[in-house]
C-alpha cells in the first residue's frame, strides 16, 4: 500500500511539473505576441526605422533623458519589464564610461528584470541596451552586432549623434509621465 501512495505521489509531482512547463512557455509566447488590441501598446514609427530596425513597441510614450550638462539625448523606452525596471529607478547620476569603439556604459541601482525582454539585434546608432551578464546600460553610437545577454530597451528619438560625446557623470531621468 505504501508502494502505491508514494507512486502515486510521484506521479502526481511529475504531471504538476510537466503542466507548469507547459503554462510557462505559453505565457511566454503570450508575451511576444502582437499585442496590436492593447490599448495602452501603440506601434510607432522610429526616426531609425529600416529592414534592421523594425517599429518597437511603445508603452505610453516612456521616454528617458540622459544629460552630461553639455549633451543631452532622449530615448523612447519600449514595452518590456527591463525598460520598465530602470524607468522606475530614474533619475540616477551615475559615470559614464566609453566601451570598445562603438558604446558608452553606465551601470543602474539595481539590476534589471530580462523576463519579458527582447534580445536586441545588430543595428545601428542609437539603440539603448542592457547587458545583463554585466548589469550595465549600454547607448551605442555606432553599429553593433547582437551578442548573448544584450537586451534592448528602446531608442534615441533625439540626440543620437551626441552618444559618443557624453563623458564624466551623467543624468539620467524621466522625460516623460
Amino acid at each position: 500500500m505504501k508502494k502505491i501512495i508514494g507512486l502515486v505521489l510521484v506521479l502526481i509531482i511529475i504531471v504538476g511539473g510537466i503542466a507548469g512547463y507547459f503554462l510557462i512557455i505559453n505565457n511566454r509566447n503570450l508575451d511576444t505576441k502582437d499585442n496590436s488590441n492593447d490599448d495602452t501598446v501603440e506601434n510607432e514609427e522610429n526616426i531609425n526605422q529600416g529592414e534592421d530596425n523594425p517599429v518597437v513597441e511603445t508603452v505610453d510614450n516612456k521616454q528617458i533623458r540622459v544629460s552630461d550638462g553639455t549633451h543631452e539625448i532622449i530615448f523612447e523606452l519600449n514595452d518590456t519589464g527591463a525598460a520598465m525596471g530602470l524607468y522606475d529607478q530614474l533619475p540616477i547620476t551615475v559615470q559614464i564610461d566609453s566601451y570598445g569603439l562603438n558604446e558608452k556604459i553606465f551601470y543602474p541601482a539595481r539590476d534589471l528584470d530580462i523576463y519579458s525582454a527582447t534580445l536586441a539585434n545588430a543595428g545601428d546608432k542609437g539603440v539603448l541596451a542592457y547587458y545583463q551578464p554585466w548589469g550595465d546600460i549600454v547607448m551605442f553610437y555606432d553599429s553593433f552586432e547582437a551578442a548573448d545577454g544584450l537586451y534592448e530597451l528602446g531608442r534615441a528619438i533625439i540626440g543620437e549623434d551626441y552618444i559618443e560625446n557624453l563623458t564624466g557623470e551623467v543624468t539620467v531621468e524621466k522625460a516623460s509621465e
